[in-house]
């Protein structure tokens, strides 16, 4: 809320009493005009844009800047390592058998090939994931149980587990991969997409003497990893399409106060940019915006529908803190080669885009040193410049400032308010109309008044040949007031400006800082005066 200064004045009338010897004195009834000023505040329609949105040119033209991501394709996205499961189990069907302590009943080496299509990968570093690992022991002697993924190695290490699980007892816990190493070659290192786990289970090493298994006795485990997010892969990623629909949510226009305008100037560019190492053909089958709000929608008509955009791979510069030098076509967006003004103009919440990516379009040409980093995409990333030269629709703008109406007591018999005009003097900076209301509201913001029978319109400045406004324009609108409108006044904490703006229909105008409305209300009251004896 904008507090404007506030005036208040209070109504005094002075009786004097003229020099010589004292009489009593009738006085006739009259009523003095009283003019006090009340409240007054300034509209600025910059002010009402969020300021990371704003900038101002030399000339004090307010320019509407924004960048947002249109696209984000990563790792997860064009390649992705599911989830995988290695379970086994061990039964005995018949007793009698005695091993010693340390002596593997279970060994266990398995291997996982990732179902990728034709993506091949040979090595990947693990950013997130997480190992459940749950195992039952039915055997009546406490048990050693050994977990290896000999694929996976930290700082040389592999990755192992060693858990002591009590005669009879049950264990389920999760483990991470995180920062670790994967070797997807397999155990023979001849392979791809390829880990290789490894599970042991033995009467535990530190008991005394051996164990005569019985009949039924058993061990059950199941193991899985999930939620695998790669730091970094290499293979290669195939050749293979496909098809993304993408939804981006949009705020930056929400936030403006109009409906609608119309864009007459407009600086826009795509920069579209490849942090994957492997050659991409991009093509854009449809881009869009969308006001669900309303429930409009615009397509953008532009060279780059429906054609291929291809973008070598980018290259791996192997530093940790800068790990890829990455390919970037940039695309512009004029009023002679596009409509984008359009799909802006309607106050978009959210982009649409229709996209296909052919990955290795000219097949195996890296001989599988394909590559991606976490976090360095395929993006495209739209930064917008758009200078208020505008018309616009539904421009609404709205302050409110503090109010209080300091009135005559009223068991002062000299002093009753009568009757009058509320005065409000606007001075308007913009070239255009505008529609102003005013609303009395108590402390809570709850309407008590309208001050107005319908919308006041007041002239709009004038602009030079420099699109410049030299002077502002004055304008005065009176409203008679009455008691009940006096009373309405005594009782409102808060004055509610509504001001509204509609250029639609006359030539576009210049948004300038410079620019702004000005209100100043006034009183114009007459007071009702006693006899006094």
């Amino acid at each position: 809320m904008r507090i404007a200064h506030l005036l208040l004045i209070s109504l005094v009338l002075v009786i004097t009493t003229l020099g010589g010897c004292r009489k009593k004195r009738d006085l006739a009834s009259w009523s003095p005009e009283i003019v006090a000023p009340l409240a007054y505040g300034r509209i600025n329609l910059a002010d009402y844009a969020p300021e990371e949105y704003i900038a101002v040119d030399n000339e004090r033209l307010v320019h509407f800047i924004a960048s947002d991501t249109l696209i984000n394709l990563g790792l997860d996205t064009i390649i992705g390592i599911p989830d995988y499961s290695v379970d086994t189990s061990f039964l005995i069907p018949i007793g009698g058998t005695s091993l010693p302590p340390g002596l593997p009943f279970l060994s266990s080496i398995k291997e996982t090939k990732f179902p990728l299509k034709d993506v091949r990968l040979t090595h990947a570093i693990i950013r997130e994931s997480t190992i459940k690992i749950s195992m039952v022991n039915k055997i009546k002697a406490p048990v050693l149980f050994i977990y290896e993924i000999a694929s996976a190695t930290l700082n040389g290490d592999t990755f192992r587990i060693e858990k002591r699980i009590e005669a009879n007892s049950s264990l389920k816990e999760d483990y991470h991969l995180d920062g670790y190493t994967l070797n997807l070659r397999g155990s023979e290192n001849k392979s791809y997409n390829t880990v290789s786990t490894k599970m042991q289970v033995m009467i535990h090493p530190d008991e005394a003497t051996s164990h005569m298994f019985t009949a039924g006795e058993s061990v059950d485990i199941k193991s899985t990893v999930a939620d695998i997010i790669p730091q970094y892969v290499v293979g290669y990623f195939g050749n293979q399409i496909a098809k993304y629909d993408e939804k981006q949510s949009l705020t930056q226009f929400s936030e403006l106060p109009f409906e609608e305008m119309n864009i007459t100037d407009f600086d826009i560019v795509m920069t579209v940019d490849n942090g994957i190492g492997a050659d991409l053909g991009l093509v854009i089958n449809a881009l869009g915006s969308q006001n669900t709000t309303i429930g409009r929608a615009s397509a953008l008509k532009h060279d780059i529908i429906g054609s291929t955009q291809q973008f070598t791979r980018a290259i791996n510069l192997y530093d940790d803190q800068n790990p890829v030098k990455h390919i970037r076509k940039t695309i512009s967006f004029t009023d002679e080669n596009s409509n984008l003004d359009e799909l802006l103009e309607i106050k978009p919440d959210q982009f649409t885009a229709d996209l296909s990516i052919e990955v290795n379009p000219l097949g195996n040409i890296s001989r599988g040193n394909d590559f991606a980093y976490y976090g360095h995409n395929l993006t495209a990333l739209m930064d917008l410049d758009i200078p208020l030269v505008v018309s616009a629709k539904g421009l609404r703008l709205i302050d409110t400032v503090a109010f209080e109406f300091d009135r005559p007591e009223e068991d002062d018999p000299t002093q009753r308010l009568n009757s009058g005009n509320l005065r409000f003097i606007i001075q308007n900076a913009y070239p255009f109309e505008a529609g102003l209301q005013f609303y009395l509201l108590d402390q809570s913001g709850v309407l008590i008044d309208s001050l107005m029978n319908g919308r006041a319109w007041v002239d709009g400045a004038f602009e030079n040949e420099k699109g410049l406004v030299d002077a502002p324009v004055q304008s005065i609108v009176e409203i008679p007031i009455d008691q009940t409108r006096i009373d309405n006044l005594d009782v409102a904490s808060l004055l509610k400006a509504d001001v509204r703006l509609n250029t639609v229909g006359t030539d576009s105008v210049h948004i300038r800082t410079d620019g702004y409305i000005d209100f100043k209300v006034v009183t114009d009251l007459s007071i009702k005066a006693g006899k006094i004896k």
